[in-house]
């Protein structure tokens, strides 16, 4: 598809992305982007904003209980930081099944609860 421009099923753009651990969960790591083709801080012709709320906004979590639940890409992100010198008082996380069966037993009461109470309609 690359030769066919009209059929063309991507975008490109080049961004500065900021990684760092939640301050208030270090079992949470965030990933933001503000500017989409510039790095330059000062560029605000090339600020992607959608709602009001500047870039992409992912979240990843080695928290079983969270949506975000990801390890692998949690310690992808974290060890970018530890290669950087920052957070390196947070450790690598365990890399599990994302999957909510594979995880059941490491969830929390209070979820489980949730979940059967969702999957009962009660």
């Amino acid at each position: 598809m690359d030769g066919d421009n009209n059929s063309k099923n991507y975008a490109r753009a080049t961004m500065a992305v900021n990684i760092f651990v939640d301050p208030e969960d270090p079992r949470r790591i965030c990933k933001r982007t503000a500017f989409a083709g510039s790095t330059r801080d000062d560029d605000d012709g090339h600020r992607f904003t959608y709602d009001d709320r500047p870039g992409f906004q992912d979240n990843y979590s080695v928290n079983p209980d969270s949506a975000d639940y990801d390890p692998a890409k949690y310690n992808r992100c974290l060890a970018y930081l530890h290669d950087n010198g920052v957070s390196l008082d947070v450790p690598l996380a365990e890399v599990r099944s994302r999957a909510l069966r594979d995880r059941w037993p490491m969830l929390s009461l209070k979820t489980r609860r949730t979940i059967l109470r969702k999957l009962l309609h009660t």
